[in-house]
């Protein structure tokens, strides 16, 4: 990893690698290691001896340490989070152009998750009204995934979301009221989603007031930002 270091360091174009990715790769490569550390686990039954290896506990980069991650997080979720109504997966992919934009830009990460979720309340609103119900809540949860199934820059959004609202929330006990989403719903959510995007676009400066009016600009980067800025033009494109 010297030898990479070095070489990214040499180059004039770029302010290096950000001191987070290359902390992530430093406790990678000590992850599992005992050298590094260890807890010494003794079974009082059999008095046998067990050396587990302290662990990286990195979120991108270490396969493990990911892989445990997501089997914890789910198993919670399961069993902490999600009441036992029916789910549905939502996922939201966006144009190459607005994934770099949402990867380089958290707020607008954020903006655009926030249509996505009201433009699915409001959908499930609209079904309960429409069976003389008001005033339900709708429950969903949202991973930010960030990467495509070729290890590239993709940003796009898996949502779960309860097919159905909760009645009653302020007045008394909450009643879970499921609703059944025809392909129609699906296509009006999506509607939404790309009207309000669009215009938050245009707000932003990243379009213009057409859909073939992408202007786009390069941020104002930091100098020492811009290798990780080409890099993720790089990814983003697939190359």
């Amino acid at each position: 990893m010297e030898s990479f270091l070095e070489l990214v360091d040499a180059d004039p174009s770029g302010g290096g690698l950000p001191a987070h990715v290359r902390a992530e790769m430093e406790r990678f490569l000590k992850c599992g290691i005992l050298a590094h550390g260890f807890v010494r686990v003794r079974c009082s039954t059999c008095k046998d001896d067990l050396l587990v290896a302290f662990s990286c506990k990195g979120r991108g980069f270490c396969p493990s340490c990911g892989g445990r991650r997501m089997a914890d997080t789910a198993a919670r979720w399961v069993d902490r989070v999600l009441p036992d109504v029916p789910w549905r997966q939502w996922v939201l992919t966006v144009p190459v152009p607005l994934r770099l934009a949402m990867a380089w830009d958290p707020g607008l990460l954020t903006d655009v998750l926030t249509i996505f979720q009201r433009a699915m309340a409001g959908r499930l609103r609209l079904l309960a009204r429409r069976k003389g119900l008001s005033g339900g809540q709708h429950a969903s949860v949202t991973v930010v995934q960030r990467f495509g199934s070729a290890l590239n820059l993709n940003v796009h959004l898996h949502s779960l979301v309860a097919d159905g609202i909760w009645v009653g929330v302020i007045a008394g006990a909450p009643r879970f009221v499921p609703l059944r989403l025809r392909d129609e719903d699906v296509t009006a959510v999506l509607h939404r989603v790309e009207r309000r995007v669009f215009r938050l676009m245009v707000k932003r400066g990243l379009l213009g007031k057409t859909e073939d009016e992408y202007l786009p600009s390069a941020p104002e980067v930091d100098p020492d930002r811009q290798l990780e800025l080409r890099l993720f033009e790089a990814s983003a494109s697939l190359r």
